[in-house]
């Protein structure tokens, strides 16, 4: 028997250089036409970065550790109250610095005083004198200055100053004598010690034969 030889049909399938070709050739034609039309190529989808967390707000309480709050409310009470120890501290110091630039302008009035009435001023330039003092020391005490009192007081070394020690029989020893200068206080601190004479007690009395010092000399 004879066999029929079959027609092999044509093999119609691309090979690998015709797809590569075919692929060059269509994204030519892709490109030129988009230079044809002017349109520009749909922008390829970028990587979009990560949200920043706003720093600037306060945060929610239901966001941040209970930990983390309570030690945040601490610093602040610290802080607030080294704040209010420190204004505190500069206006005390303000305030003692001034009192003590002024405590030689009532050393003058009262030197002033002292003057007129034993030089018998005229009484209306004795009262000018002691009005405007008083004006002046009242102002001041409403800023806490307070005189020290020195005056039929035992000797107190805090806040007495001892210019001299005298013999008095009316006052026993230790008692404060008479004041020279006025000292002050600001609130609880001595800002200056009052000067005093005190009394060193009564005289040892001479016996009856003591001889005067003019005979023993003689």
């Amino acid at each position: 028997m004879t066999r029929k030889k079959r027609n092999k049909k044509p093999d119609t399938t691309p090979d690998a250089g015709d797809r590569q070709n075919e692929a060059t050739d269509g994204t030519f034609a892709s490109e030129n036409a988009t230079q044809s039309t002017g349109e520009n190529p749909p922008a390829q989808p970028e990587d979009q970065p990560e949200e920043q967390p706003d720093m600037t707000q306060e945060p929610d309480a239901e966001t941040v550790p209970m930990e983390r709050l309570l030690r945040l409310q601490a610093d602040f009470d610290n802080y607030r109250k080294r704040m209010a120890r420190d204004h505190k501290a500069l206006t005390e110091r303000a305030t003692e610095d001034l009192m003590t630039e002024l405590l030689p302008v009532l050393d003058n009035f009262d030197v002033a005083l002292k003057h007129t009435a034993e030089k018998s001023t005229d009484a209306a330039v004795i009262e000018g004198f002691r009005i405007v003092a008083e004006q002046l020391e009242n102002v001041l005490r409403k800023f806490g200055l307070q005189p020290v009192p020195a005056e039929d007081v035992p000797f107190d070394p805090h806040q007495h100053e001892a210019v001299a020690h005298i013999p008095d029989t009316d006052r026993p020893e230790g008692m404060i004598v008479a004041q020279t200068r006025r000292g002050f206080r600001l609130g609880d601190k001595l800002i200056r010690a009052a000067q005093v004479v005190v009394s060193s007690g009564t005289p040892p009395a001479q016996p009856d034969n003591a001889i005067p010092a003019e005979t023993q000399e003689d």
